[in-house]
């Protein structure tokens, strides 16, 4: 990626802008772990993530990672999912979460494993800006070698893809198999 790029476009929505994508009515993210860091942990926020992680999917390998933490009380469930990489992004419409990309780092390598967005906001394209987002993210966080945006075979997954590759000649990012995109030539 071109660090001019990165340094005249906005924040973590600098690719979606990149990618010539309209988001201005969409919301900039906010980064969990500093949102708890700078504002704590409280009203919206505890409801939003209590609900998310009370209804994991079934099975999935969040369920299976977390299963014998989740009966904790809330805020040690989610020190614990910080010490084992979880974090996400949130978006924010005045005082309500309106959808989040949640991720795990794992070494150099960090994976997004759910998108989740209010109704009123499918349909219209958030969901890649979303997914740009958290790829934008993933390029800024220290040691970070490339990001896994989910099975390169999902159809959302394929539409990220087809956007990043129209724009290639202006990024510095391979693409590797099954939805890995990597940052380190």
């Amino acid at each position: 990626m071109s660090e001019t790029l990165q340094e005249t476009t906005n924040g973590l929505r600098w690719l979606a802008d990149a990618c010539d994508l309209d988001s201005a009515e969409f919301p900039l993210p906010t980064v969990i772990s500093e949102q708890m860091e700078t504002c704590g942990f409280a009203g919206e926020l505890k409801c939003y993530l209590s609900q998310w992680i009370a209804n994991v999917d079934p099975g999935s390998v969040f369920d299976r990672s977390t299963r014998l933490y989740r009966w904790l009380p809330l805020g040690m469930v989610l020190r614990v999912l910080a010490f084992l990489g979880y974090d996400g992004l949130l978006y924010w419409q005045e005082d309500r979460v309106i959808g989040h990309t949640f991720f795990q780092r794992h070494g150099t390598d960090l994976c997004g494993f759910s998108v989740g967005l209010g109704r009123e906001y499918l349909h219209r394209g958030h969901a890649t800006v979303m997914v740009l987002d958290l790829i934008a993210h993933a390029s800024r966080v220290e040691g970070i070698e490339r990001v896994r945006i989910g099975s390169g075979r999902s159809r959302a997954t394929q539409r990220v893809l087809q956007v990043l590759r129209a724009h290639r000649d202006r990024l510095s990012f391979g693409f590797g198999e099954d939805g890995w995109i990597d940052f380190v030539p």
